[in-house]
């Protein structure tokens, strides 16, 4: 997501092509000296997979560095982040419940308080490059509405990408109510627009 992220900033004119690449190696080198993490894609809406942590007693963020949501992609799609242990312990949880969920094949919690010296890391980065008005409407993830221009001239704001869940759904959603006459992904595979056409048949 970073490169569609950082590509979308660069084609709006937020940056230039090469502060968006300065911007992806700051976050690859941060992102490898973070702590190991796990990842936990769960087929439940976002209130439903809530309730199920509140009522295991699990602290989910942002109250505490032990498991949470980590992206919201679809109406009925979550995924989860946090320390090895901790999304063991749901995972195992939510088969014992029967809910259906797999791991994503990652060895980081992205998107988790796990990730604090890597968002430090691209906020201090984003201070040294250009940040300009974007020229075109930019939807964002952050916060799964249309990019403001307060946003985009704010460091903080793109290092907070690293801690804050993935709001893909809510974007997809936005980006639809404007009736485009196509969704296209760039890059490998099909993740994004399969997740765009779940959300659309919702």
């Amino acid at each position: 997501r970073v490169l569609f992220r950082s590509a979308a900033a660069c084609i709006a004119g937020i940056v230039s092509l090469e502060d968006a690449l300065a911007l992806v190696v700051t976050r690859g080198l941060a992102m490898e000296d973070a702590g190991e993490g796990a990842m936990l894609a769960v087929s439940l809406t976002e209130e439903a997979m809530r309730t199920f942590l509140a009522a295991r007693g699990t602290r989910s963020f942002p109250d505490g560095p032990d498991v949470g949501i980590a992206a919201v992609n679809a109406p009925n799609r979550v995924v989860l982040s946090g320390s090895c242990q901790a999304v063991a312990q749901v995972e195992q949880a939510l088969h014992d419940a029967g809910v259906t969920c797999q791991r994503v094949h990652v060895s980081r919690a992205f998107h988790s308080p796990m990730m604090q010296r890597a968002a430090d890391a691209i906020t201090h980065k984003a201070r040294e490059v250009d940040l300009h008005t974007p020229t075109i409407p930019l939807a964002s993830n952050l916060t799964g509405d249309w990019l403001t221009e307060v946003q985009a001239l704010d460091p903080t704001y793109w290092g907070d990408h690293m801690l804050q869940a993935v709001r893909f759904g809510d974007t997809i959603q936005t980006i639809l109510q404007q009736h485009p006459d196509a969704i296209l992904e760039v890059g490998p595979g099909r993740i994004l627009s399969t997740l765009a056409t779940r959300s659309e048949e919702h």
